[in-house]
């Protein structure tokens, strides 16, 4: 706990029915609804891993506290919140045409979730496209190919082995040939 970052003035005050407010996010844990904790300053740290935790440290124990929004901060850096919040703020800025607040920790998540879903929608393709580059291993075809196909859809024939070389030295009978992995993924080459 001691190793965990902590804000600039190093404690926090404890907000009734609110909680603790750490580098403009909100945190709750229910050791505030102790009235003699409540308006009081509280020393914190925060996981700069894990934008949906924070600690506090409330009657002589460090108290986790989750975040206002903990399912769209949880497992976010504090980096990517940054950079995240700056571009929110970017964003505003240019639509607006002139000075905007800082973004509200809601305008922030929903933020992220638009980059979450971006993100998985990517991740999928990724793996779809690392499928579809191991192909099936009992044939060794790309996979996504359909009956009696002996190519991938749009991939010219590339020969195996040299030209000149007979069939039975290379390995190779004549009229095979081999997809590169470039070939098969680049409709894919702007995600990467």
């Amino acid at each position: 706990m001691c190793t965990l970052p902590t804000t600039a003035k190093g404690t926090a005050k404890v907000h009734a029915g609110r909680g603790v407010k750490i580098n403009y996010l909100s945190y709750w844990a229910d050791a505030f609804r102790d009235p003699e904790v409540e308006s009081a300053q509280v020393p914190v740290r925060y996981d700069p891993f894990d934008a949906g935790h924070a600690y506090a440290f409330v009657r002589g124990r460090w108290v986790e506290c989750i975040s206002e929004y903990y399912p769209h901060f949880r497992g976010r850096s504090q980096r990517e919140i940054m950079a995240a919040t700056a571009e929110l703020h970017r964003r505003r800025r240019a639509q607006a045409r002139d000075a905007v607040a800082a973004p509200t920790a809601r305008a922030l998540a929903d933020f992220l979730d638009t980059l979450k879903e971006r993100e998985d929608v990517l991740a999928q393709r990724l793996r779809e496209a690392e499928g579809r580059r191991l192909g099936d291993p009992a044939t060794g075809q790309p996979t996504g190919m359909g009956m009696g196909d002996s190519q991938p859809p749009g991939v010219a024939p590339v020969a195996l082995g040299r030209q000149d070389a007979p069939a039975a030295r290379t390995g190779a009978r004549a009229g095979d040939v081999a997809a590169s992995p470039s070939d098969v993924l680049e409709p894919f080459e702007e995600y990467v």
